[in-house]
Order: structure tokens, then sequence, then C-alpha cells
């Protein structure tokens, strides 16, 4: 999907930065969490403090909210974690 939107003769692309918050509390925890954010189509960690993750999405229009939530709750649970509610 990522591959056909860049090679398209119209580029489909918005670039930009959205910030975060886990509420993975482990450092482990957190770090797993970045990394596997990087294997979402579209969208790449790019830096990571305390809580807060910046990302740089391929379209920026699109809400990256709920696939975050279901790869944070995931990672808590390979890491015996229980995530307050927001």
């Amino acid at each position: 999907m990522v591959a056909r939107r860049i090679l398209a003769p119209v580029l489909r692309v918005n670039p930009g930065l959205v910030s975060y918050r886990t509420r993975l509390r482990g450092s482990g925890a957190r770090l797993l969490f970045t990394n596997c954010v990087n294997l979402l189509p579209g969208t790449l960690a790019a830096d990571l403090q305390r809580d807060r993750l910046r990302l740089h999405l391929l379209d920026a229009g699109v809400d990256p909210e709920r696939e975050l939530r279901r790869l944070e709750q995931a990672v808590a649970r390979v890491f015996h974690e229980t995530l307050p509610t927001r």
C-alpha cells in the first residue's frame, strides 16, 4: 500500500508529525512498542521521550490512534501490564 502511494503517477502523501502519549510504564515495553510502530504502514517512530512518542506519518490526515492503542494493548499483554484508562 505504501509503495503504491509513492510510485503512483500522482503523489498521494501528506506527511506530518504527531505526538502520542503511551500508557506503558516499563522501559522495555515502551521500547518494544516504539519498534513495533515502525511496522505499521506509513508510520515511523521518530522520537521517544518518557511517555511521549513522536511519529512521522506518510498521511497526516489519517488518525493513527486506534491502531496505536491496539498495538499498545498487545505489548502490555506481553509485559503483563495493565493499562490505565484515558
